[in-house]
């Protein structure tokens, strides 16, 4: 369930801009949890190395995940704006829509007219408008350390920036200040929670590409190092081994996956054949009786938020792979593996 955070920000503490347009170090968020307030600004320089980046469009869903609010200021307090004689936020008058309020030109009343946190998987593109050109800095942080703050160029009415270094189901303070060719700035306070990823994982049949002998297949397959499916006695159909329909659900899953299915081929030719005991981990390996092996993804592990390019959506999106052997069944038929097979996947990853 997508959650929506509104903060309306009383007692947070000055926010400098230097004559030289350059945004005072991030604001220290509370240590208190999610609560309607925001304590002081730390002292310092900020962050070295403030990315610039030019705006962005909004997620394909638009699903929004919390916003940034305008700050209110006295209309008669626009004297004291200037960047170059730092900012004022004005007295505790209770926030109001920023039509309301906007009684003087450029940034030194109220310019900034909306921020909004889009999802981006578990990440989030914060997105920020003013009415007036203005350069436009975006800051998010939380209390477990996490800081970045981005920035545009001068005279732009909208700033966005992809926060793609997030965790998932994790709450995120916001900050948007602007500043006009005139000094004067605004600012804007909020906050947003990142969504959870889960996935899906199907699949149901092996391909065979070469084998040693003939004979019934048992498959077992671990879903991130854990045991999913044992499933004993598969003929094979032609090429095609059935191992019965497989779909295996992980929530608040990791970023990166593994899956490994193994197959266990059995000699039925021979009479007198040892016993083969349990598998508890994948491996390679044949004698007289048996033969068996594992596929995988093909770099070991699939980047879950490595969205693919062709996707519709940010909050849903499949990928299909082909498990192989370690190593990649590279060879044919006869020079490499003498047992090697491939096993298609279908992977769903959706985010809420």
């Amino acid at each position: 369930m997508v959650s929506f955070k509104f903060s309306l920000v009383r007692t947070l503490g000055i926010v400098a801009v230097a004559t030289g347009l350059l945004l005072s170090s991030a604001i220290n968020a509370s240590a208190e949890t999610r609560s309607d307030s925001y304590t002081s600004a730390p002292s310092g320089p900020p962050p070295s190395g403030v990315e610039l980046k030019a705006p962005t469009t909004v997620p394909v869903d638009n699903v929004v995940i919390g916003d940034i609010v305008p700050e209110q200021r006295r209309p008669n307090a626009s004297d004291d704006l200037k960047g170059s004689t730092g900012t004022a936020r004005g007295g505790n008058t209770p926030h109001t829509s920023v039509d309301d309020f906007k009684g003087g030109p450029g940034c030194s009343i109220q310019c900034i007219t909306s921020g909004i946190a889009y999802a981006r998987g578990v990440g989030a593109n914060l997105v920020v408008k003013t009415d007036t050109p203005a350069k436009i800095w975006i800051i998010a942080w939380n209390d477990d350390g996490y800081h970045k703050q981005v920035n545009s160029d001068e005279g732009e009415t909208e700033f966005a920036h992809h926060f793609d270094d997030l965790e998932s189901d994790t709450f995120y303070y916001a900050m948007a200040a602007a500043e006009d060719s005139e000094g004067y700035t605004s600012h804007g306070y909020g906050d947003f929670t990142t969504l959870t990823r889960n996935v899906r994982v199907s699949f149901s049949q092996a391909v065979i590409h070469e084998k040693p002998f003939s004979g019934p297949f048992d498959m077992t397959a671990w879903l991130q190092g854990e045991e999913i499916a044992d499933n004993d006695n598969n003929v094979q159909e032609g090429d095609i081994v059935p191992v019965g329909i497989q779909i295996h659900d992980l929530e608040d899953a990791e970023r990166f996956l593994t899956l490994e299915v193994f197959l266990l081929l059995f000699d039925s030719s021979e009479d007198l054949c040892e016993s083969f005991g349990d598998v508890d981990e994948p491996g390679i390996g044949q004698h007289d009786c048996y033969a068996w092996a594992y596929a995988e993804f093909q770099s070991g592990e699939l980047d879950l938020d490595d969205r693919p390019a062709d996707a519709g959506s940010w909050t849903q999106y499949n990928f299909e792979q082909i498990l192989v052997l370690p190593g990649g069944n590279a060879l044919p038929g006869g020079f490499g593996q003498p047992f090697a097979f491939s096993v298609p996947v279908s992977v769903e990853v959706t985010f809420d």
